[in-house]
């Protein structure tokens, strides 16, 4: 894990809420920390103690979760909120924020935080120099968005996929939906359409319709415009 990218990611997430005092990244596999950003408003005597809390937890995390990739939990204790989350076996971040500090926003950066820690576990250290980290403006949109309380429950979207050939399509999305990777595929044919359900939490569902097209060097264009 590169702790220098890890570490702007912190920052950044701390910097995009209101309210957050401390992240901390976890190994999953002894709970050991691996790696934490310190808001200037949480001292030591305070992060020390919360610490000492969150390590009340662990056992509970292990016995429900142990084998579960992803899970999200909010707790409330004294002033603040603790947020643990984990999008796979490896890692887990632990949120501490003011109580005032909004669950939606602490939702949806964690798992986006938890993610990102994911992807960038798998990149070499020399790929990683000068890597941008920022939060996606998609991110911030869906943040605001969640707030509102006329979004409906379930939503539908389609996203079409499109590139050159053999630019790695398929091996996105399968990256995306089965979190899986194959070095041994074929170029695809025409057209596949993949279904993904995010379950973002109890009140929204959203359905994904992946089309997965063929590289643009293929015999299929008119296809395409009607795909499109």
């Amino acid at each position: 894990m590169k702790n220098s990218l890890i570490n702007k990611l912190l920052k950044q997430y701390v910097e995009d809420i209101q309210g957050v005092l401390t992240v901390l990244v976890y190994d999953r596999k002894d709970y050991s920390l691996l790696s934490y950003f310190n808001n200037t408003n949480l001292n030591e005597v305070h992060l020390n103690k919360h610490l000492s809390q969150i390590n009340q937890y662990f056992d509970g995390i292990e016995n429900e979760y142990g084998k579960q990739n992803d899970f999200l939990i909010i707790r409330e204790l004294d002033n603040n909120k603790i947020v643990f989350c984990s999008t796979d076996s490896f890692s887990m971040i632990v949120t501490i924020a003011e109580k005032e500090t909004s669950d939606i926003d602490l939702k949806v950066y964690s798992i986006h935080v938890a993610g990102e820690i994911e992807r960038l576990s798998g990149i070499e250290v020399k790929e990683s120099e000068g890597l941008e980290l920022k939060t996606p403006s998609t991110i911030k949109i869906y943040s605001k968005v969640k707030k509102i309380k006329l979004l409906p429950k379930k939503l539908l979207m389609k996203v079409v996929v499109i590139g050159e050939y053999k630019a790695g399509k398929t091996s996105l999305i399968n990256r995306f939906t089965e979190k899986s990777f194959s070095t041994d595929l074929n170029s695809t044919a025409k057209f596949n359409v993949i279904k993904k359900v995010l379950n973002i939490d109890d009140n929204i569902i959203m359905n994904l319709a992946i089309w997965d097209t063929g590289g643009l060097s293929s015999q299929i264009s008119p296809t395409k415009e009607k795909i499109y």
